[in-house]
This record gives structure tokens, C-alpha cells and sequence, in this order.
């Protein structure tokens, strides 16, 4: 798959932030790699790629394994936002034994809380 001239624009600009909107297809996710490709040329760089679903992390690591060859994969952190914060999380020296709470078991906190 190619880059368009805006696309290509996106990942030639690693000086500044970028935001790419698209309809679903256009090439969202193959932009956001080959910038990340152009992020690692540089020895100095790190990259953290995070998306929503394990579906899309799995994808976007599959994508990035295509692309990035060698050690400037170790350069780059591919992951979920709940899967990066409950990994921080854990090595918090206060976490001992403590559980995520999710779904209808949230409402124990609001409760707890005075919600």
C-alpha cells in the first residue's frame, strides 16, 4: 500500500504533533506505522503506540513487526491504554494485593466513595 501526498506529508513530520481523521480504510493505521518506522531511524527514539481494543494492539504489533526490522523494534511499545495503566499500576509499592475493579463492581467505589 502506498502513501498519499498527505499521508506521506504525516510521516515525513517528525518535528511536530499530527492528527489524521479519516473514514474507516483510508489508511489511518498504515500512516501511524510508517511514521513510527520514520521515529526509529533514530537510535534516541522511543515510541508508544497505544490503541483501545487487544484486537487493534495485536494488528498494529503485527503491522509493526512488517515494517521495523532488527533492534528498532525494541524501540517501540505497542499496547492497550488498560493494559499500560494496570502494568504501571501493579509496580505501584502501595498495590499489594489489590484488584481491578470493572464493570458493576466499580459501583463499589462510588458507593465507598459517597457517590
Amino acid at each position: 500500500m502506498s502513501l498519499s501526498t498527505e499521508q506521506d506529508a504525516v510521516t515525513k513530520s517528525l518535528k511536530y504533533h499530527n492528527l489524521v481523521l479519516a473514514l474507516p480504510g483510508a489508511g489511518k493505521t498504515h500512516t501511524m506505522i510508517s511514521f513510527i518506522s520514520n521515529l526509529v531511524e533514530n537510535p534516541l527514539h522511543k515510541v508508544i503506540a497505544l490503541t483501545f481494543s487487544n484486537a487493534s494492539a495485536a494488528e498494529m504489533k503485527s503491522r509493526v513487526g512488517r515494517l521495523v526490522k532488527g533492534h528498532k523494534r525494541k524501540q517501540i511499545f505497542v499496547s492497550t491504554f488498560h493494559s499500560l495503566i494496570w502494568s504501571q499500576t501493579k509496580k505501584h509499592p502501595n498495590f499489594s494485593g489489590r484488584k481491578l475493579l470493572t464493570g458493576s463492581s466499580g459501583q463499589r467505589v462510588t458507593n465507598f466513595m459517597g457517590f
